[in-house]
């Protein structure tokens, strides 16, 4: 979830391109220095489509989970470590 330093805020990123495995909350992070007009053209298609799910950095800290969420929330972190292994291990073999 995302944190508050010295008044900082640190959101953390799950994915290079939007992605959604049907729950929970993520976060992406678009490296607009390495995108193309058709990656730019993909990305406005998508969020004008998925606008409602969307919300923006300010709008985290009122983002709370309901009782019946925090299973959920433990599966989001559970499936961001396995993925980070994966990306490891895919990493590895490419190299």
């Amino acid at each position: 979830m995302a944190k508050i330093k010295k008044e900082l805020l640190f959101i953390p990123q799950l994915f290079a391109s939007p992605f959604h495995l049907g729950f929970g909350v993520y976060t992406i992070c678009l490296h607009t220095d390495s995108m193309g007009e058709n990656d730019f053209e993909r990305i406005e298609k998508h969020l004008k489509k998925n606008h409602k799910q969307y919300i923006s950095p300010h709008q985290l800290s009122q983002y709370t989970l309901k009782k019946n969420q925090y299973f959920l929330l433990l599966l989001d972190q559970l499936v961001g470590i396995l993925l980070r292994y994966l990306l490891q291990i895919k990493r590895q073999l490419l190299s």
